[in-house]
């Protein structure tokens, strides 16, 4: 850059030198910076202070100096985020029993879902509460070690579970013949997942509507052991248990309470249908002496 002195004579103003290894004070700086989460803001600025404040080009030189300073550190944020995120992916998959899920639903679970007769609330919430398959090792895991554990009671064994962290587990077996238990699976686990999400006056509602419906359930009817067995000695899910069974398992003469019937349709279609697939497989495996696979004559679910 050529400068003209007060005096009227003309010297030349040599380029600024670069004094620090900006490689290494840009590490430096990003370590410090995504320790205290204020990484992408402090690199955003810097970027601007060097395009904007960084002066003139020399004579014949061009812009492509800045674009590559602006490309380079356009491509270090998205590496950097990629990591960012990778890593934290990868630490809720390592701390999350059964792994974390952000894919949508593949074409299994979402037809598990019609077979359910989920209507568009109900398929909202099930996915929500990312449904996977389980073999018997990885449903015990995911389960907190309560499936395939004997049980004293007449609940039989665990084939699914809604957990804290929402996240619906059902057992899926080879045998094909085992499918509609599947489907009560699922519509049982998607009711826990529903009552996870009612406010405390609906959970209220819905805690005395099921304690008066479970009366009326004739005593000899299998989903009183499948209560018991579910709730153990945790009385505080007794609530959850008999909303997510009844609406699953149960339909009485004339139905039950219309407003119990309402909160139900909100999530099935079609609840009789539902609860015929359990009726019918309950019928097969009393009945039929088709031998399935470990004998899963009982099964409970929590």
């Amino acid at each position: 850059m050529i400068a003209t002195r007060s005096d009227g004579s003309r010297h030349e103003i040599p380029a600024p030198k670069t004094i620090v290894d900006w490689d290494e004070f840009q590490k430096a700086l990003e370590r410090a910076l995504a320790a205290s989460g204020r990484w992408r803001d402090a690199h955003a600025r810097r970027d601007r202070h060097r395009v904007v404040g960084g002066g003139p080009c020399r004579p014949g030189s061009s812009g492509r100096g800045i674009l590559a300073i602006v490309t380079r550190n356009a491509l270090t944020v998205v590496l950097v985020s990629v990591l960012t995120f990778g890593g934290l992916m990868v630490m809720l998959e390592l701390t999350t029993p059964g792994g974390l899920i952000i894919d949508r639903p593949d074409a299994q679970i979402a037809a598990l879902a019609d077979e359910a007769f989920l209507t568009v609330e109900g398929r909202e919430i099930f996915f929500d509460a990312r449904p996977r398959f389980r073999d018997e090792d990885e449903l015990s895991q995911a389960c907190d070690q309560r499936a395939f554990e004997p049980d004293d009671s007449v609940g039989g064994t665990t084939v699914g579970c809604y957990t804290g962290y929402d996240v619906i587990s059902i057992f899926k077996p080879d045998d094909a013949r085992m499918r509609p238990m599947m489907v009560t699976t699922a519509a049982h686990e998607l009711l826990h997942a529903v009552y996870a999400r009612l406010d405390p006056a609906e959970r209220d509602e819905v805690d005395a509507l099921v304690e008066a419906e479970l009366v009326r359930v004739p005593a000899d009817d299998g989903v009183h052991g499948q209560i018991a067995a579910s709730v153990g000695d945790r009385s505080e899910n007794r609530a959850n248990e008999l909303f997510a069974y009844l609406g699953s398992q149960v339909v009485l003469d004339g139905g039950f309470a219309p407003e119990l019937e309402a909160y139900y349709a909100r999530y099935f279609t079609d609840r009789d249908a539902l609860v015929d697939v359990f009726l019918a497989f309950e019928s097969t495996l009393d009945g039929s002496g088709v031998e399935l696979e470990n004998d899963w004559a009982d099964t409970g679910r929590s």
